[in-house]
């Protein structure tokens, strides 16, 4: 999520920015005058990103997790970079097991012997 953000606020910044300085030009290169450019650039790209890229920032935020829907049923738009192929979901236990008691636990130890599972 925060590389798609950031990239795409860190580009647009630099297109006003630049946009900026060709219309100033050479008449005011201090230091207090690029400051206001800059504040100005990332101003105008901060309303751009949630004006104009609204779905980018809904979409990186299911994508990490943060604002899926607790019941489980969104579990399916996670994504884990450098793992396309995982399939996160569903959380819950199948009502047919039946209850955690009755679900049979194998853990398995560093050894590669069969352990209980913690109590």
């Amino acid at each position: 999520m925060d590389t798609i953000l950031n990239k795409l606020v860190k580009d647009k910044i630099a297109d006003i920015l630049e946009e900026k300085l060709e219309a100033v030009g050479e008449t005011d290169e201090s230091v207090g005058c690029r400051r206001i450019l800059i504040t100005e650039a990332v101003g105008q790209a901060w309303l751009w990103l949630h004006t104009e890229k609204k779905e980018s920032i809904i979409k990186s935020f299911k994508q990490a997790g943060i604002s899926l829907s607790p019941d489980g049923t969104e579990d399916t738009k996670l994504y884990v970079r450098g793992l396309p192929d995982i399939t996160v979901g569903p959380w819950q236990i199948d009502d047919a097991l039946g209850s955690d008691e009755e679900v049979e636990y194998i853990v398995e130890a560093t050894d590669g012997v069969h352990a209980e599972p913690p109590v």
